[in-house]
């Protein structure tokens, strides 16, 4: 039951994220300053990796379930068209790659048979 609290803490984000830091100092070897400072782990990242935004705890708690499936699916509707045009420009790109490669041994094959033909006709 512990780890479904801790989980909905981190949901709805009301986590309390400390650690404590211990260092040490070394002055010299004969003498060392060891402490303890209690850190908030809480940064600017935080923001980012919260699990609900305000505005879906807000549609939760009003249990506006509808409207957050609409927003959700509005959602995964501009990331896969994202997708989509990742993955296209990746064909393409990939497309224009192999169209280069084959357009540079089709050069390096004409250019060996133009050396061949040089080499053929010094001999001669």
């Amino acid at each position: 039951m512990g780890n479904c609290n801790d989980y909905m803490k981190r949901c709805f984000g009301r986590s309390d994220r400390r650690s404590y830091l211990r260092s040490r100092y070394r002055i010299n070897d004969d003498f060392a300053i060891e402490f303890d400072n209690l850190m908030d782990n809480e940064d600017s990242t935080e923001e980012r990796r919260r699990l609900l935004t305000d505005e879906e705890k807000t549609l939760l708690s009003e249990r506006r379930f509808d409207t957050l499936v609409q927003e959700q699916r509005r959602i995964d509707a501009q990331i896969d068209s994202k997708l989509a045009q990742e993955e296209e420009d990746l064909r393409l790109e990939e497309e224009s790659y192999y169209e280069a490669k084959r357009e540079a041994a089709r050069v390096s094959n004409l250019q060996q048979q133009q050396h061949k033909e040089k080499l053929t006709k010094a001999k001669k």
